[in-house]
């Protein structure tokens, strides 16, 4: 799909130094974050979960520069979000500091391995954790309804 839509001339266009990508209309990733957004700001998800996968799969980013990117737009827009719902009163302070704390610990490894594993290792890992993810999912709503 990214070929494809790096046929798509649509101006303005941008260059990706980094990700070897000569040419890509500034409309398509446009899109693309605006629809994680909405998912963001609905659900709580987006970052990682659903960037990492457009960047690679629809944008056409090589795997650690898609990890790199990601993480830096998650920042960035999980900042706006953070505040947003602090002010909202929608934050357990004391919960995020220890989500943090065990946080930092698991990027400094999960850092550490990234650079080791391979682009491929890594996109098998994520599709695990995706799975996963969707059974859990799927197994509630079936011991909700059932159960």
């Amino acid at each position: 799909m990214s070929r494809w839509l790096r046929t798509i001339r649509l101006r303005p266009t941008l260059f990706f130094p980094r990700s070897g990508i000569a040419s890509y209309s500034i409309w398509i990733p446009v899109v693309l974050a605006v629809f994680v957004g909405i998912l963001t700001g609905l659900m709580g998800v987006g970052g990682g979960f659903i960037n990492f996968p457009l960047l690679i799969y629809v944008i056409g980013v090589p795997t650690h520069i898609a990890v790199g990117t990601s993480v830096f737009q998650v920042l960035l827009a999980s900042g706006y979000g953070a505040t947003r719902h602090l002010l909202l009163g929608n934050v357990e302070i004391i919960l995020v500091v220890i989500l943090f704390v065990g946080s930092f610990v698991g990027v400094q490894l999960g850092v550490k391995v990234s650079q080791v594993l391979g682009g491929r290792s890594i996109r098998r890992y994520f599709a695990l954790v995706v799975a996963q993810g969707v059974a859990l999912v799927i197994w509630d709503l079936i011991r909700q309804t059932f159960f």
